[in-house]
């Protein structure tokens, strides 16, 4: 929102956002692969952090507390050419473009999940780090991203010995 207000643009303040977002986010994966800490534990300090930040930075910069909705603020406009297709109306009629470029997204990663070698690779490695091995992948590099994508993995200290061995569960 403070992007969108100091530039003057409801995209600029999208990007700013995406930037936003993508910093916590490698805050989230160097925590959970380099210093191997619980990526939940991460995720609730990072989101108490944004919370905090949000608050903070309204009386800052702003000089308001709560809510600020400042008159002239540009939003994205709502898809209302959308409204006379039947379907597709009904759904989208209301909405922004980012809810059907959502969509797009959601079924085109889970396409390069399905149909690719790589999507391929990384559903066939899943939670176990060792079968990558087998494929000829850095173990270590390996564990690192499953880690990210959601496994929690203990391995040995040297992971690219053959005698390396792992064990990864899920989170629950």
């Amino acid at each position: 929102m403070a992007g969108s207000y100091y530039t003057g643009s409801a995209w600029a303040g999208i990007g700013i956002a995406i930037v936003t977002t993508a910093l916590f986010a490698v805050v989230l994966a160097v925590g959970a692969a380099r210093f191997r800490a619980d990526p939940i534990i991460i995720a609730i300090g990072t989101n108490l952090l944004a919370l905090g930040l949000t608050g903070f930075l309204l009386r800052v910069l702003f000089d308001v507390s709560g809510t600020f909705a400042p008159r002239g603020l540009q939003g994205i406009p709502a898809m209302a050419f959308l409204k006379g297709i039947p379907v597709l109306g009904e759904v989208f009629g209301g909405q922004t473009v980012l809810v059907p470029l959502a969509f797009v997204l959601c079924i085109a990663a889970g396409l390069w999940l399905r149909r690719t070698a790589g999507g391929l690779r990384l559903r066939g490695i899943g939670e176990h780090p060792e079968a990558a091995a087998s494929l000829g992948v850095d173990v270590a590099r390996t564990q690192t991203w499953t880690t990210i994508l959601g496994a929690h993995c203990a391995a040995s200290p040297e992971p690219s010995s053959p005698s390396a061995t792992s064990r990864c569960s899920p989170r629950t």
